[in-house]
């Protein structure tokens, strides 16, 4: 799930000084729409992107498994789609099914990042969608969560968080993404901290056991990325190389086996190349409505991005979520079927996209619900395929949907 800022200052020269104008980005949604989570004001499947209400204005987004938040222009936070177990942090009086449109969570104006999380699946013996919870960063590195329980806060699984409450007293976070009932955040120094439900060792910290609140993971201390999203296993970067860890039943870990692991375990076949971001994907089905009972999953998959701009995948290929052409699952690292050079890499629910710096999306996997030619190409894509908009700034990748930023100037 990605978390970079493109949209947000513009310096023009007047006469002899600098005038700096702000300039927000357009945001678009499209794919599945059933619980609003394209954000358009309706509950209308999106085959091609549609404009997101309020634009222009956004400087950044993250899609979750139902849902998507947003910081705006003044660094407020927007989110919409599913939310009624308070993943949206409107308050216990909006508890909505389907938010169609952005509403303002809080007055806050210091949002620095969003991490949106769940499972991609649904509740079973509900026919509901469950976005678990939601964490932000906000200014002077404080930590927010909101929804259900454990990351959410160390409550009993009835009792919700509906709205931001900070996490702990620190105020070095730098980085956060929050996972299928378990989060992992980057604090200042390169630390790793995680915490949440660790039934198959997703925390990382050797253990099993669920963590209320975070915990450090080893003493390394050059992580600089990780991903914990819409699945029940966990990768990170640190010092360049990948390391995965918590559930292993398709590959999705990397290390050549279908062995769970409970502490970081570094990936194999890399070839030396020196990899900046890392994305965890995959369809989840939660079986009770317990944060403490049990999961599962499938479809499980990771992607990773090199500094030379390729992409490489691994673990669960049945939707063509590997992007190497086929549907065979793999326990190591394939290259992604692209010539093209990723400058940002987005994984999602059931399929992944990169981008490239000419603004090109190109995403592969199993199509989102509603989308054809204009977004993706009909049934699994099992490369590479371009969308026929360029000039995106920024993608993210959700359960069956997706958004991107662009500039005003590009409309689609």
């Amino acid at each position: 799930m990605d978390r970079r800022w493109f949209c947000s200052i513009r310096a023009i020269v007047l006469g002899a000084g600098i005038a700096l104008l702000s300039s927000g980005c357009n945001l678009y949604a499209w794919g599945s729409n059933d619980v609003g989570q394209s954000g358009d004001g309706t509950r209308v499947n999106r085959d091609a992107p549609a404009p997101v209400l309020r634009n222009p204005g956004w400087l950044s987004m993250e899609s979750g498994s139902h849902g998507t938040c947003a910081i705006d222009l003044d660094r407020s936070l927007w989110c919409w789609g599913y939310g009624a177990a308070g993943e949206l942090g409107l308050g216990p009086s909006v508890r909505p099914y389907a938010q169609t449109a952005p509403a303002r969570v809080g007055s806050a104006t210091d949002w620095q990042q969003v991490s949106m999380g769940g499972f991609a699946g649904s509740l079973p013996e509900l026919d509901a969608p469950l976005g678990a919870a939601t964490c932000g960063i906000r200014g002077g590195g404080q930590l927010w969560c909101w929804g259900l329980p454990p990351v959410a806060g160390p409550s009993v699984p009835s009792s919700p968080v509906f709205s931001p409450t900070r996490v702990g007293t620190e105020s070095d976070w730098t980085a956060i993404d929050v996972g299928a009932f378990h989060a992992c955040g980057i604090r200042g120094g390169g630390q790793l901290w995680c915490w949440g439900r660790n039934d198959f060792g997703q925390i990382g910290d050797g253990t099993n056991i669920m963590r209320p609140t975070p915990v450090r993971i080893g003493s390394r201390t050059d992580w600089t990325a990780v991903s914990a999203g819409f699945s029940v296993h966990t990768c990170g970067i640190a010092g360049g190389s990948p390391y995965c860890w918590g559930h292993n039943e398709t590959g999705q870990l990397g290390d050549g086996t279908t062995v769970d692991r409970n502490v970081p375990t570094p990936v194999l076949d890399t070839d030396g190349v020196t990899w900046t971001d890392i994305g965890t994907g995959g369809r989840g089905e939660y079986v009770w409505y317990d944060p403490w009972g049990p999961s599962s999953t499938y479809g499980a998959y990771t992607c990773a991005l090199g500094a030379d701009g390729t992409a490489r995948c691994w673990g669960a290929n049945d939707f063509g979520g590997l992007g190497d052409g086929s549907r065979t699952s793999r326990s190591t690292p394939a290259p992604v079927t692209a010539s093209q050079a990723f400058t940002s890499l987005s994984v999602g629910g059931l399929f992944a996209c990169g981008l490239t710096s000419e603004g090109q999306a190109w995403c592969w996997g199993s199509v989102p619900e509603g989308s054809r030619r204009d977004a993706l190409p009909p049934g699994a894509t099992l490369s590479p395929a371009r969308l026929i908009h360029d000039g995106w700034m920024s993608l993210s990748v959700g359960g069956r949907f997706a958004t991107g930023i662009r500039p005003p100037e590009h409309v689609a």
